[in-house]
This record gives C-alpha cells, structure tokens and sequence, in this order.
C-alpha cells in the first residue's frame, strides 16, 4: 500500500524509456530509498496494460474510421519466438500490434474489409490485397531501390540503364519537390495536377524503355503492377508521398528491442502494444506520456484525450 500511483507510473515510464525492470528496481532503491521488488513491477504493468484496454479500443476505433492511414511493421520476439510488430499511425493516432503474422489479416483486422481512406505503405505485397479507397506506395523506398541498384559492385550498369535510373530518381524527386512547395504555399493545386501529367508522361516511356537488365525489368514491372498508387499525394496533398511516418513511430519500438529483446510472455506483448500505442497517441496530442502513465495507474485514462471518428469522405 505505501506503493502509490505516482511510483508506479513512473516504473511504467522508465521502463517504456527502454529501462529494464531489474534495472528500475535499482533506481528506486538507490535514488528514491523505495523498495520494489522485480515480479511488483511486472505486476504494475500488468495492472496498466489491463487498465488501458478501454482506451486501446478507442485508438483502434480512431484508426479504422480514419481518412488516411500509414503502416509498416517491424521483427519482434515473444518468448525467443518471432513475432512482427505493425504500426498504424497518422496525426491523430498511433496503434501497434504484435502478432505471429506477417499477413495481410492482420492489416483487414485493423483498418476492415474495406478501408475507407487511403493506406500509404511500402511495396510489401500483405497490403497489396487490403481493399481501400486510395493507396499512395511510398516513393523513398522506390528512390532507395534505385541507388541500390546504382551502386551494385558485382558488375557496371550500362549507359541504357543509368539513364533509366537517373530518369526515375529525378521524376520522383520533382513530385515531392513540388508537393512540398504547395505544403508551404509556393505551388498550387493546379500545379500538382500539372506535375502530375508530366509525371505520368515520364513513367509511360519508362515502363516501356528497352533494357536486358534483370533489376530494370523488376523496377518496369513494379511500376506496372503500382501505376495507379505512385501519384496518389498529388491529387490528395494530404497524403505524403513517402512511408516515414510510420518508420518514425515504429523507432521507438525499435530502440526498445535492442534493450529489452521484445517481451517475454504474451501478456508482457499485450500490455506493450497497448500502452505504447496509448503514450505514442498521447504524444501527438501533445500530452506528455508520465501524464499518460499516471492516468493508467489511477485508472482514469477515459478523458486523457477526446477520441473524434473521422471517416473519409
């Protein structure tokens, strides 16, 4: 009982820093004169993962019922056993999952049979069979193939195949480079239209350019197959044009693991795909996550930020 709500938000803080549990007891022993025991902090984060699930399915309600949504997922392991971590997120929310799966049931779970926004991921084909009403591919991953065929060391690219190169990489650039500018008021609507015939233009004569280069017959094929989900952010500006935000919030995910090796049972999964998908929400409501945590563990997390659905239009 001397145990209150404020020592155990902030053991759920640190730990979601990337602070191992052993090593929180340490600094409440040494700094706070506080004795918590190891299996006590994994009993108050099951107490905050149970106490987050209303608010966890809120955050899933947000997802499915948004206008536009970015994913990307992430290796992870429970129990010495490989599992996947996906991330959803926009400017509103931030949902992960940990699950067996790599498939595309995971992404029909979250977002439905038929999503109603646009889904802007990388080139994995799990979100090639998800139904949704736009799809914008991520063109840095697009510009990241091409530099990795570039600069391929076991043979040269002959002139016919640089110049298909260098004439994909500075189309795409010249997309983002006026989209940006339109964000910050420089190009208008008529602009991206415009852009985006010429972009398409260029694309055509490239699908069709001549080459014996196995690498450049898969980059003509991809455009094929994504032609109508390259040039989606030019008629809905907003939508990006790459997959960084779902990267950015999958990071800390991603720091964590190289701490902690993932969870080590599936309640440990639960509790994390829920109160990180509580915090990292929370942070883009520009509520600090202590303020999260201490709301978990008063349980009183039901007004820590007002949940509005917004179903694309």
């Amino acid at each position: 009982s001397h145990i209150g709500p404020v020592a155990r938000a902030i053991g759920g803080y640190l730990h979601y820093l990337g602070i191992s549990f052993r090593k929180t007891q340490q600094i409440f022993e040494n700094i706070f004169s506080l004795p918590i025991t190891h299996p006590s902090l994994v009993d108050f984060d099951n107490k905050l993962g149970e106490n987050g699930k209303g608010l966890y399915e809120q955050i899933k309600s947000l997802v499915r019922h948004s206008s536009i949504i970015y994913g990307d997922e992430t290796g992870w392991r429970v129990d010495g056993i490989n599992h996947w971590l996906w991330g959803f997120t926009n400017q509103e929310a931030a949902l992960y999952r940990i699950e067996r799966s790599r498939g595309s049931k995971v992404i029909e779970e979250v977002l439905g049979k038929k999503y109603a926004g646009c889904v802007i991921s990388d080139f994995y084909s799990a979100y090639n069979r998800i139904k949704a009403k736009n799809k914008q591919k991520c063109l840095g991953h697009l510009l990241k193939e091409i530099r990795g065929i570039e600069e391929k060391n076991n043979y040269p690219l002959g002139s016919q195949e640089r110049s298909f190169c260098e004439r994909l990489k500075a189309t795409l650039k010249i997309g983002m480079e006026i989209w940006d500018k339109f964000r910050i008021g420089e190009k208008t609507f008529g602009d991206l239209q415009q852009t985006k015939g010429m972009m398409a233009q260029i694309l055509t004569k490239l699908i069709q350019y001549p080459s014996e280069d196995n690498n450049i017959k898969r980059l003509q094929k991809r455009l094929i197959k994504h032609h109508n989900e390259l040039l989606t952010f030019l008629d809905h500006p907003e939508v990006e044009p790459t997959n960084n935000r779902a990267e950015r919030q999958l990071r800390p995910n991603v720091i964590m693991r190289k701490i902690t090796f993932g969870n080590r049972s599936e309640t440990g999964a639960r509790n994390h795909q829920v109160i990180m998908s509580i915090i990292h929400t929370a942070r883009l409501h520009s509520i600090e996550p202590f303020n999260a945590f201490l709301s978990l563990a008063t349980n009183q997390q039901n007004q820590l930020f007002a949940v509005q659905k917004t179903r694309a239009p």
